[in-house]
């Protein structure tokens, strides 16, 4: 990425992290990166598009760093990067059109509850409909206990919960993998 464009993004980052969404400014930006308002706009058309380019890093880096073998822990690192960023992410979430975060949230998810269903299905043929019924069934509680934790303003420990709730959900997706195997 070219030198100007990461400080763009990194200046855009700092600021994120000490002022809402809907207060930032691309003065703002460029006095902090020390560039002019046409290198800005060489690169964003505004602040709208630099704010998706920077949910779509956030999103791919999560991803390329996922080289956990249980989705769990892919989770469990979702969570501590969303705390680790805490201000800027909760910034995004209550400022950007919810419409526009969702996506992200969304790739996140799906990429999860996919190697989860993955592994709770591997050696067992289970119909292509019934998988899709568990993923987006998975997906969308998932999406939802992210969504609820992003409300409360992460006020909660998300991993604990999450811990938890797999203790008390032991053996429900295997159960209805077991179903799905029965002929109807």
């Amino acid at each position: 990425m070219e030198r100007t464009k990461k400080a763009i993004i990194e200046a855009f980052q700092e600021i994120l992290e000490e002022t809402p969404i809907n207060k930032i400014t691309v003065k703002t930006i460029v006095e902090r990166c020390e560039i002019n308002r046409n290198t800005f706009y060489y690169y964003f058309d505004g602040i709208p598009e630099l704010v998706e380019y920077h949910l779509t890093t956030m999103v791919n880096q999560l991803l390329d760093s996922f080289d956990q073998p249980d989705p769990a822990t892919e989770l469990e690192r979702v969570v501590n990067y969303f705390k680790q960023r805490k201000t800027s992410v909760l910034h995004i979430y209550r400022y950007y059109p919810r419409e526009q975060f969702l996506p992200t949230l969304d790739k996140i998810t799906t990429h999860i509850v996919e190697r989860c269903m993955k592994q709770a299905t591997e050696g067992v043929p289970i119909p292509e409909e019934d998988l899709d019924v568990l993923i987006r069934y998975y997906k969308g509680a998932l999406v939802g206990g992210l969504l609820d934790w992003l409300e409360s303003g992460m006020s909660y420990d998300m991993n604990a919960m999450v811990e938890r709730l797999c203790k008390l959900m032991e053996g429900s997706t295997r159960n209805a993998i077991e179903k799905s195997q029965i002929k109807q």
